[in-house]
């Protein structure tokens, strides 16, 4: 437990932001994504589920905003992820993709209506942050049917650079 307590604060965790969302404000973030080149981003988010699925401590520097954890807790950290989507509640990852057009962009972040976003911008420091939808095909681990699943790869721009901030 001790070992991750570096890195948990840094590791953006995904919550639910539509519960206070207005359709106004789901309207306004996807017009600001439409604004943003997406290529990049694109790319780190395709990037993150290869961190995620071969637990790549070096890809995780690269593409993942700066973090004080040593690898040995990035390790564990991702070795934790890894069951999550390997074992736990998923049987592995098949078929990732994007959805593209369906992405959220938060401009003045910081000062954010939405309480997940000015939270994460007020840990990583930046006044950017993007959200990109994704799927996968998978297998539910508790009953082992086959569904899609998926969530947010959530991406902050920040000394000129989009770097991930919440890997799957």
């Amino acid at each position: 437990m001790v070992k991750y307590l570096v890195l948990i604060p840094l590791l953006f965790i995904t919550s639910s932001a539509w519960a206070a969302a207005g359709e106004a404000d789901y309207a306004r973030w996807s017009k600001a994504a439409k604004k943003i080149e997406l290529s990049q981003p694109y790319l780190l988010c395709e990037q993150a589920e290869k961190v995620v699925t071969n637990q790549d401590v070096t890809l995780f520097r690269e593409i993942f905003i700066e973090t004080p954890a040593t690898d040995d807790q990035v390790k564990a950290y991702l070795a934790e992820v890894h069951h999550k989507y390997f074992k736990k509640k998923y049987l592995g990852i098949n078929n990732y993709r994007i959805e593209k057009g369906r992405e959220l962009a938060f401009e003045n972040a910081r000062n954010s209506l939405n309480y997940t976003v000015s939270s994460s911008s007020e840990k990583f420091g930046h006044n950017l942050e993007l959200w990109v939808k994704y799927k996968f095909d998978t297998f539910d681990a508790r009953n082992n049917n086959a569904h899609i699943a998926g969530g947010l790869c959530k991406l902050a721009y920040l000394q000129d650079k989009w770097q991930v901030i919440s890997l799957l």
